[in-house]
């Protein structure tokens, strides 16, 4: 199992945007202190629930900061990127890094970063795929040409190439089944969003494994990711007070209204996205936190969450990224001690390989 830090660089009132990036930054540097794999960063666009346009200038910057931890893009949404200027910046990360690039890509959903961009939300499917196609070819063709829909490239040598071979490891973000099964046809394994019950995590798991064998992939070896809320502490019951502020913090209004949501300018929901219509203006809003403590979360104590975590490995999953709580509203030490609680007490559960007898 790999345990990674997701970071939203969400913006609170109060902060300016330098604060924002110092705060992460310093996460990224302790979680890398105390042993965890890999960071995960977010792009998002022209409000404060996140403000982390372009992943791979923070992405250089924590690698030239960190020696060891793996740094990962959840995600980039490449309908708002040139796919050969986005194949050059994460090549140029990976070398910089000394191979560090975890690529996690994604369609996208927001209405206000689709409308800012002046693009239509139903294409963001076909620029993605047609985007992951000149990506692989970027990195790992001398020269090629490729005439799509979207780009038109013609006898283009891409430089640099990444150092990993062919190419660093790739992850498509996952909301819907009908994007899981999408993907394993390609063979591209998925992180699922923190908001899939852990039923749903599974059953993402076995359509994934059915899919892809259906279309020749190996599925004896999977490289699932999962999204995870994490919530731990020396106590349940401390531990149970972290959740009900956690799920009041969800509740707010400037984290989830009609921005945020796949709408076209017409006010009509996109195509392609009446999962995420039903799952999330629906439901969720109306969860208690017990639904959340025990289908969604990593929550409890140290003995409680390694179970979770394991339910998570006997399904597939081989990472986990942890969300944490949002300042200011929870605060970074409290942060640090989750993430501490849960490398001394948890981690070596996972990570220590027991000798063949």
């Amino acid at each position: 199992m790999e345990f990674h830090t997701f970071h939203l660089f969400h913006c609170p009132d109060g902060w300016s945007h330098q604060d924002v990036y110092k705060y992460e930054m310093e996460m990224v540097q302790y979680a890398e202190d105390l042993g965890y794999d890999g960071a995960w960063f977010a792009e998002h666009h022209f409000r404060n629930y996140g403000i982390c346009s372009s992943i791979m200038p923070f992405a250089a910057f924590a690698a030239a900061r960190t020696t060891k931890i793996k740094i990962g893009s959840a995600i980039v949404v490449l309908p708002f990127h040139n796919p050969l200027r986005a194949a050059e910046e994460a090549a140029q990360v990976d070398l910089l890094s000394g191979g560090r690039l975890m690529y996690g890509f994604g369609r996208g959903y927001q209405s206000i970063e689709f409308n800012g961009f002046n693009l239509p939300l139903q294409e963001a499917r076909a620029r993605t795929d047609e985007a992951i196609e000149i990506l692989k070819l970027a990195w790992t063709q001398d020269q090629f040409s490729y005439d799509g829909e979207f780009t038109k490239v013609e006898n283009v040598t891409v430089l640099p190439k990444p150092l990993q071979k062919p190419h660093p490891p790739m992850w498509t973000a996952s909301v819907s089944p009908e994007t899981v099964g999408h993907y394993a046809a390609k063979g591209i394994p998925f992180i699922t969003d923190p908001l899939a019950t852990f039923g749903r995590c599974k059953r993402a798991t076995d359509e994934w494994r059915k899919v892809a064998a259906e279309h020749g992939h190996p599925v004896d070896d999977t490289n699932f990711g999962s999204m995870r809320g994490l919530v731990i502490a020396e106590t349940e019951k401390e531990a149970r007070a972290m959740a009900e502020r956690a799920r009041e913090f969800q509740k707010d209004d400037n984290i989830t209204n009609l921005q945020g949501a796949p709408i076209e300018k017409t006010g009509e929901f996109a195509a392609g996205y009446y999962y995420w219509k039903d799952r999330y203006l629906g439901k969720n809003q109306e969860l208690t936190v017990d639904f959340f403590w025990d289908r969604m979360w990593l929550a409890g104590d140290p003995d409680r969450v390694a179970a979770g975590v394991k339910t998570m490995e006997d399904m597939g999953f081989k990472h986990i990224l942890f969300t944490l709580g949002h300042a200011p509203s929870t605060s970074m030490e409290e942060n640090k001690r989750r993430l501490k609680l849960f490398a001394e007490s948890v981690m070596p559960r996972f990570k220590t390989k027991v000798a063949a007898v």
